[in-house]
């Protein structure tokens, strides 16, 4: 074979390594803590450099760092602890009762905990050794209530009244199907209190993110979005309310301002905010709904 063959295979190789899907390899140096079949999926716990990872298949979930408990280390984290802040009673130190659709680890939960001690939190989790390891691995505090469950079904037949919701399940491809329609963000709706805000946790470049966005607007009306300043490729948080929200200027003020009193550490609302962004008209189009979700799900997201 002649030095050209060689030179050109070689860089043939390297390419083909070097776009391999990452999410599926798993590291050599990982040290895996805990390994099980759910009736989901592969649930994992791996450590690295003393951070600990929740993996649903080969997709990362959740990580923790027990040397700075604490830290928020993924941005998705700090995006939706900074929606979190948008919710007004905190100007007034009301008690309020938050429900988080997606346990994970527990790193909202944990955040939630330390500086908010007015919330009582209850969490909703399908798969029971999610919730399991996030006691043993995660170290969650007992005293969130957590419920073994489809979140769309807890929704629908909850009796309780919800100040905070936060929609962050995620499987092993996206968003779960029967949480994303017009007819479950109803059901939302319905158990929002009066001044309730909704946080979700999406993904700015997936094929179904303009339905989306429609399908909030049909429900919510004007809704606000928030992403890192430096990229877009990457997780957006669209935060709604059940009431008319404030002007952004004004909202944005307010949200430093719990910031401030509370004396968070872990992000920078202040960079965060620089990006925040009023969507109100978006061109019509179809919504997402209980009826069409699975052909356009099948279609849209298992190929991505």
């Amino acid at each position: 074979m002649n030095t050209f063959r060689k030179t050109l295979y070689f860089f043939l190789y390297l390419n083909l390594i070097l776009v391999l899907p990452q999410k599926n390899i798993i590291s050599s140096e990982e040290k895996i803590l805990a390994e099980k079949k759910s009736l989901y999926s592969i649930v994992r716990v791996v450590e690295k450099n003393q951070i600990r990872y929740l993996k649903l298949g080969n997709l990362i979930q959740s990580a923790w760092s027990p040397d700075k408990p604490n830290q928020l280390i993924f941005r998705y984290a700090k995006l939706i602890a900074t929606a979190v802040t948008s919710w007004n009673g905190f100007k007034q130190n009301q008690k309020g009762k938050v429900l988080i659709i997606g346990l994970g680890g527990g790193t909202i939960c944990r955040h939630l905990m330390k500086y908010y001690n007015n919330l009582q939190i209850d969490a909703v989790e399908l798969d029971r050794v999610v919730y399991q390891y996030a006691l043993k691995y995660f170290a969650l505090n007992k005293k969130i209530k957590v419920y073994i469950m489809d979140g769309r079904k807890y929704v629908e037949n909850t009796l309780k009244k919800y100040d905070i919701i936060i929609l962050d399940a995620y499987s092993e491809t996206y968003i779960p199907p029967q949480l994303m329609t017009f007819e479950f963000f109803k059901s939302v709706k319905k158990i929002m209190a009066k001044n309730g805000i909704f946080v979700v946790n999406t993904w700015e470049t997936s094929n179904l993110h303009l339905h989306e966005m429609r399908t909030h607007q049909k429900v919510f009306g004007l809704f606000y979005e928030l992403r890192f300043p430096d990229t877009v490729s990457e997780n957006k948080i669209i935060l709604a309310a059940n009431y008319r929200f404030p002007p952004k200027n004004k909202l944005k003020k307010n949200m430093v301002g719990v910031y401030l009193r509370k004396g968070i550490k872990e992000f920078d609302i202040k960079k965060i905010l620089t990006k925040m962004k009023t969507v109100e008209n978006i061109s019509p189009g179809l919504i997402l709904t209980d009826k069409n979700i699975d052909r356009l799900y099948k279609k849209n997201i298992k190929n991505e």
